[in-house]
């Protein structure tokens, strides 16, 4: 099975502005904030045979006690592939083939 590799950088000089739906901030000089109750990444479909494995390094925003973690979830197409509660940094990765969609 054939691999597509695709590296998106969120912040204000990397390359993933052309990707992003609603629910995001102006980049920073790192990082991009995702707001509201959901951020949409837009990618081409994988094709036929070929899958996606998205792969994030994520920094949720907590403040225990009051805030413990952040819910994230991944949908393609409304359906739902992964989903973690984040607690802290770290890096979360989800695969998508055809047969998840």
């Amino acid at each position: 099975m054939s691999v597509v590799v695709l590296t998106l950088e969120f912040g204000r000089d990397g390359n993933a502005e052309s990707y992003l739906g609603n629910g995001w901030s102006a980049g920073e000089s790192r990082y991009r904030w995702m707001t509201g109750g959901m951020s949409e990444v837009w990618l081409e479909h994988p094709g036929r045979d070929l899958e996606y494995t998205l792969e994030m390094d994520l920094h949720p925003f907590v403040r225990p006690p009051d805030l413990q973690c952040q819910r994230f979830l991944v949908q393609v197409r409304g359906i739902e592939i992964g989903s973690e509660q984040l607690e802290a940094s770290g890096n979360v990765s989800v695969t998508h083939t055809q047969d998840s969609m």
